[in-house]
């Protein structure tokens, strides 16, 4: 709150620098604000007015069997397909529960319930080993015919790797995620009443003198360094920038789609955290690689923390639902971010992106070489010409020499010696 312009305020009176407002637009207006010295208790304050009349609580297995009865309808039915049940070792509905029962109920239509202190063998069937747990129960059989009591249910228990801890905006997109896959059009529905809600409590501090939103288009251009500078440089009103990097002079005919996806995201976001724009990351190489995304990988969004220098990148299709998913679980924290690769250099608008891509593919022009190099070119082919005329010439000479060799150390066979035979002299008679 600014004092200097908002002096009537409870926080700006005396020494209490909390001020705890009730549940609802009808008790603002009927009670003042409580001043609080603690924060911690002026948001236990706040948080005990959330009603609770939207959980049901849960205690015995038959009683299970009945939540689950009256809150999972088929999913043919024109209802939500889903109850959510929280199990706890608390008595108490917590404030983010109470929130939880409230926000499904009114823009999706689902029940959650709440079973306090369970014992672990009476709840080991519904596949809750431990507490806290948070499941998720729905019938996916598609025949209008079989009763649902008849019917198999199935249960999605909440994962914290997915999800994160069990915190109201983490349990919202759990409930969400499993409604995507059974009853599209519920989930659908829950989406835009949260957008609604969220466009009606920016309209309603519109007249408070907080920071000024970014000014300018929702999605535009940032391929300059003032367009970058103004929307995501380090002293930008927005604390985070989704930027699609796209490659427009090298894939012409996809471009557009390729655009309208993320311009498409940007609008149906709003209001939201992130700055959006895109990037011709194909000219501009060096400012991709400091997200490390090269041309091989476009398209593709990363999310950047300007303040920070840090960053996440779209892992996936480069889809409308898959961009909405990542962004979101960027601001819950669900994705890691990284610090840049190297340092981020804006993008130049004197860079001609057309001419550079037409550059970049176009073929060598022979009669342009340097003439230093083809001299160097002609002199390599003359000495490998010449090496092997001069190897042809050495081999032919030695097979010369080998022959004449052979010629001359040839040896003639010797003549065999005739015996001589002695003549018996005949005696004389």
């Amino acid at each position: 709150v600014d004092c200097a312009s908002a002096k009537t305020a409870p926080v700006c009176a005396g020494d209490a620098p909390y001020a705890a407002y009730p549940h609802g637009a009808a008790a603002k207006a009927k009670h003042a604000a409580a001043p609080e010295k603690d924060g911690l208790a002026a948001f236990a304050a706040a948080a005990s007015t959330l009603p609770a009349d939207d959980v049901t609580r849960v205690g015995t297995p038959m009683e299970m069997d009945n939540f689950l009865r009256l809150a999972v309808t088929g999913v043919e039915q024109d209802e939500a397909p889903l109850g959510i049940v929280v199990f706890t070792s608390k008595d108490d509905i917590s404030p983010t529960t109470r929130a939880l029962g409230a926000t499904l109920g009114r823009h999706a239509g689902v029940k959650v319930g709440q079973w306090s202190a369970p014992p672990l063998e009476a709840v080991a069937d519904f596949g809750v080993k431990k507490l806290p747990a948070v499941v998720a129960f729905y019938s996916v059989e598609l025949d209008p015919n079989t009763p649902m009591m008849e019917r198999g249910m199935q249960a999605a228990p909440y994962d914290r790797r997915n999800f994160g801890p069990p915190n109201f905006q983490g349990m919202v997109m759990f409930a969400n995620s499993v409604l995507a896959q059974i009853h599209p059009a519920t989930a659908g529905e829950l989406q835009d009443g949260l957008r609604d809600a969220a466009r009606t409590a920016v309209g309603a501090r519109t007249d408070s003198k907080g920071p000024a939103a970014a000014k300018g288009p929702v999605f535009q251009s940032l391929n300059s360094d003032d367009a970058w500078t103004a929307r995501c440089g380090p002293d930008a009103a927005s604390a985070l920038c989704a930027v699609a990097l796209l490659d427009q002079h090298g894939r012409p005919e996809k471009f557009a789609d390729e655009l309208g996806v993320a311009e498409a995201v940007a609008k149906a976001e709003q209001p939201s955290p992130f700055a959006f724009g895109w990037v011709d990351a194909a000219c501009h190489a060096d400012f991709a690689a400091a997200f490390d995304v090269y041309e091989s990988g476009l398209p593709t969004v990363v999310a950047y923390a300007p303040k920070k220098e840090r960053y996440a990148t779209l892992v996936g299709r480069y889809s409308a639902a898959d961009v909405k998913a990542f962004l979101r679980g960027v601001v819950s924290g669900r994705v890691a971010t990284a610090p840049l690769r190297s340092s981020l250099s804006p993008p130049a608008a004197d860079v001609d992106c057309a001419a550079a891509h037409a550059a970049k593919f176009a073929p060598a022009d022979e009669d342009g070489l340097d003439d230093d190099f083809m001299a160097e070119l002609l002199a390599e082919e003359a000495a490998a010409k010449k090496a092997l005329e001069e190897e042809a010439a050495a081999e032919s000479k030695r097979l010369k020499d080998e022959l004449k060799a052979s010629k001359t150390t040839t040896t003639k066979a010797p003549k065999k010696k005739k015996k001589k035979s002695k003549k018996k002299k005949q005696s004389e008679l």
